[in-house]
């Protein structure tokens, strides 16, 4: 697991209207790391880190952030939700 359990506990204490603590809470869910996540939405895995504890983020991100929650929302199984996002942003699985 990626996530440390004092991570996952900070995260679950904050508001969940805020995007980055959705992303975190969907990537916790799913075990997507913050390395693949910063790799779809073409930011650094620190920025991603930041906003899942959420700090402020630049707007250009904010879309690319939420299409990332929409692929893993959607998801049943963690290998579903990474070919989601691969397809959403055009990587290789």
């Amino acid at each position: 697991m990626p996530y440390s359990s004092e991570f996952i506990t900070r995260i679950k204490a904050q508001p969940t209207t805020l995007i980055g603590t959705r992303l975190a809470l969907w990537a916790i869910y799913h075990d997507i790391s913050v390395t693949r996540i910063a790799k779809a939405i073409g930011a650094t895995r620190q920025s991603v880190y930041n906003w899942m504890s959420g700090g402020n983020m630049m707007k250009i991100y904010e879309d690319r952030i939420q299409r990332v929650t929409n692929c893993m929302q959607d998801a049943k199984t963690a290998d579903e939700a990474w070919r989601r996002i691969c397809k959403e942003f055009n990587l290789r699985t």
